[in-house]
Parts: structure tokens; C-alpha cells; sequence
């Protein structure tokens, strides 16, 4: 699978966009681990990502995911975090 994450948020008024490139596994701790490139998932695997903002402007992060399976179908999801104003 061809992965591809990228993040939206809104910063002074402004859209910024990531693409998320650095990843941990889900047992390593990024304290003392270095991250690495995913280009791919197995079915059910989790992945930690480092870089990606916690707070937005108006409150909502997109996370938009993209790739490509095995099989040559195309797989696309966006999900939207809420309520991540900064306090």
C-alpha cells in the first residue's frame, strides 16, 4: 500500500498542511526511539506519529489518509478531530 497522511489545521488565520512522514511503531516510546518511514500497513497495525499539532485555530484537525492496496484499489478516509482549541 502506497501511504499517505496529511494534517489541516488553521494557525493565526492561516491553513497549514503536513504531510506526516515520521512514524513509531505502537510499542516504542519516541523518547528514546527513532522514528522511521511507513509506507505501508498491515491489517489492524497502529502507528504513532510525531509533528502533528494539537491545537487549531477553530478547533478542528483533518487528518486525511490516502493510499493504494496491494490489489491496485484506492483507499481514502478523512476524519476530523474536534475540539482542539488551544485553552
Amino acid at each position: 500500500m502506497d501511504l499517505k497522511i496529511k494534517i489541516i489545521w488553521l494557525q493565526d488565520g492561516v491553513n497549514q498542511q503536513r504531510e506526516m512522514n515520521d512514524f513509531f511503531n505502537a510499542n516504542e516510546d519516541p523518547a528514546v526511539c527513532s522514528p522511521h518511514k511507513c509506507n505501508s500497513l498491515k491489517s489492524s497495525e497502529t502507528k504513532k506519529v510525531i509533528n502533528c499539532p494539537i491545537y487549531s485555530g477553530d478547533g478542528k484537525i483533518e487528518v486525511l489518509i490516502s493510499g493504494t492496496d496491494i490489489l491496485g484499489g484506492h483507499y481514502t478516509e478523512k476524519q476530523i478531530l474536534t475540539n482542539k482549541l488551544k485553552k
